[in-house]
């Protein structure tokens, strides 16, 4: 969907509501790239360090790039499969997670974190019964940079407590 130069991405949301005995989880309405599995855990970015929610942002938005690229190769993927808007949930090697978002077809950064969607690993806190479901209402780009809407959907034992969005730029 093209309107002039700007691309504008309308996402719907990803519905996944846990039900109330379930861990705290966090959906993020792309495919997940686990560091732990196959083919990403063979990634030399991901054997040769150990990144987790904890980490910079840069490095963080560093393997996420890899981890799309990985999942582009992977066949009946393609190399236009996660076009700039595409959310994805990122699992790292100690179980934490977070979503990221494609911001670019290529390049050297062409994915980064989205704020605040950052989850300890099991065991690091996480109170049962809850649910995250994050989904991106708006992705405009402008040349390089561009913007997007990201919103999140906050669940206690099955039942919608809050709504958040807020616009983030890179």
């Amino acid at each position: 969907m093209q309107t002039s130069k700007k691309a504008v991405f309308v996402y719907a949301l990803f519905t996944a509501v846990a039900s109330p005995m379930a861990l705290a989880q966090l959906n993020c309405g792309g495919p997940t790239l686990n560091t732990n599995q196959p083919p990403y855990s063979q990634l030399e970015t991901v054997r040769n360090s150990f990144v987790t929610i904890e980490d910079e942002e840069a490095v963080r938005s560093g393997l996420i790039t890899a981890l799309v690229g990985a999942y582009r190769s992977i066949p009946g993927n393609g190399t236009f499969s996660l076009p700039p808007g595409s959310p994805v949930r990122v699992v790292y090697e100690d179980r934490s997670k977070e979503c990221g978002i494609v911001i670019s077809q290529t390049g050297s950064m062409s994915a980064v974190p989205v704020p605040g969607s950052r989850r300890e690993a099991p065991g690091g806190g996480a109170g049962g019964g809850e649910n995250t479901n994050m989904y991106i209402r708006q992705f405009q780009r402008n040349g390089v940079n561009g913007f997007y809407q990201v919103c999140y959907d906050y669940y206690s034992n099955g039942e919608l407590t809050e709504t958040q969005c807020s616009v983030q730029t890179w």
